[in-house]
């Protein structure tokens, strides 16, 4: 488990099981052998965050790995992107 603090006086705000966005990593396997490190985005609109492997064999893979979840803190009002 995962904890949201809040920034500014380190109040837990929520526990969530994935990582934070900083340390999302997404590895994958492409059909040819090769083990390929993507690149991890946030699609604005969907609010989705997505996982992009590009093998130099020329084949793309995409997978969702999870949502954005925005939590705000009560007190200062500061909402934290986890």
């Amino acid at each position: 488990m995962y904890e949201c603090r809040c920034p500014n006086d380190g109040k837990m705000l929520a526990r969530l099981a994935r990582p934070p966005l900083s340390e999302l990593r997404y590895v994958h396997l492409c059909e040819c052998g090769q083990r390929v490190e993507g690149k991890v985005r946030v699609e604005a609109l969907t609010k989705r965050i997505v996982g992009q492997a590009d093998c130099p064999c020329g084949r793309s893979r995409t997978k969702v790995l999870g949502y954005l979840v925005a939590v705000k803190c009560r007190r200062c009002g500061a909402t934290i992107q986890f």
